[in-house]
């Protein structure tokens, strides 16, 4: 694993917010009732979870077509949420899977900071509608 690497994925977790503010709040005003949101947060999580589970397992077979086209999915339902940093770690495995051949300690380094973000993005997505409830 290069220090570049490390250095790409410090600057998404420096440079975008795990969850885009604006963007919820703004879907939130259109939901007054939160279940729309807590409906699409709750089809995140599900497909979030399985989803990492096959990129991890198209990683293991170095299927990286198949890891790329996942992380395409991923991101584009990353970015509906909002959650920002998710969606730059998936566009960069996205986009290294394609590389003719991608370096496998980048991609597990992507993978497993995909997973730890996941984490933070759920439970700060699950914060929102707790603030949403007490007022």
């Amino acid at each position: 694993m290069s220090d570049q690497s490390l250095i790409q994925i410090d600057q998404i977790l420096l440079t975008f917010p795990i969850v885009d503010a604006v963007k919820i709040e703004t879907m939130m005003s259109y939901d007054p009732t939160l279940d729309l949101i807590k409906e699409l947060i709750e089809i995140f999580n599900v497909e979030m979870k399985d989803k990492l589970i096959l990129i991890k397992k198209e990683f293991e077979i170095k299927n990286y077509e198949e890891l790329g086209k996942l992380s395409h999915r991923i991101r584009s339902t990353s970015l509906n949420l909002g959650t920002m940093r998710l969606a730059e770690i998936f566009k960069r495995l996205e986009y290294l899977s394609a590389e003719s051949n991608p370096p496998p300690s980048e991609l597990r380094l992507l993978i497993q900071a995909a997973e730890k973000e996941y984490v933070l993005a759920s439970e700060k997505l699950d914060s929102y509608l707790g603030k949403s409830r007490e007022k």
